[in-house]
């Protein structure tokens, strides 16, 4: 229900010309609501840090949430993203993030907190190989257009949604996983 908020970047000069931030109107209701979720969850465990984990979407944006790094070194002690698009798509195709992963990856292209006293787990499912030639309906013909949209080739591996290219940091200090026969989520 909250990704409604979403549709703010309609009224966002930089969501419409494809050069959005995470901070923009668009997607700041999500970060503004899990820095209080982390911030309480670090005080009902005594300042103890946390370990960030996002799912799709919730990857990025999380990443994005490390770029305040002065805040992010007093309450996380680490990411985990599982299935999560790190890489901006190529040239000439849409960007559904209106240009948040391309902006991400200029500001922080790599593991966050430059792994200082910080870990970066990233997780990709490796279930469904994209098939443009499939039937129509097709698990791998909907693999395939997904890939596509995301990394610009659809005919690679991934979890039906995000291919694996696309969920790692290009970042030897990230950990990456890559779990055969996991899906993105409901598919």
């Amino acid at each position: 229900s909250n990704w409604i908020n979403v549709a703010r970047g309609l009224f966002d000069i930089n969501f419409l010309k494809d050069n959005a931030t995470a901070t923009g109107p668009s997607f700041n209701w999500y970060l503004v609501k899990t820095k209080a979720t982390v911030e309480a969850a670090v005080d009902r465990a005594g300042g103890e840090k946390v370990v960030l984990m996002g799912h799709s979407a919730g990857g990025w944006l999380a990443r994005a949430l490390l770029l305040d790094e002065a805040w992010a070194r007093a309450n996380v002690r680490g990411l985990v993203t599982l299935g999560a698009p790190h890489q901006p798509p190529p040239e000439g195709f849409p960007d559904m993030t209106r240009g948040v992963l391309r902006n991400l990856k200029i500001a922080a292209p790599g593991a966050p907190l430059d792994g200082k006293d910080f870990f970066t787990v990233t997780v990709a499912g490796d279930a469904i190989d994209g098939d443009g030639s499939g039937a129509r309906q097709s698990a791998e013909k909907l693999a395939f257009n997904s890939y596509e949209m995301v990394c610009g080739e659809g005919n690679v591996a991934g979890d039906g949604i995000v291919p694996v290219q696309a969920a790692h940091l290009d970042d030897t200090r990230a950990t990456r996983l890559t779990l055969e026969g996991v899906f993105h989520s409901i598919n």
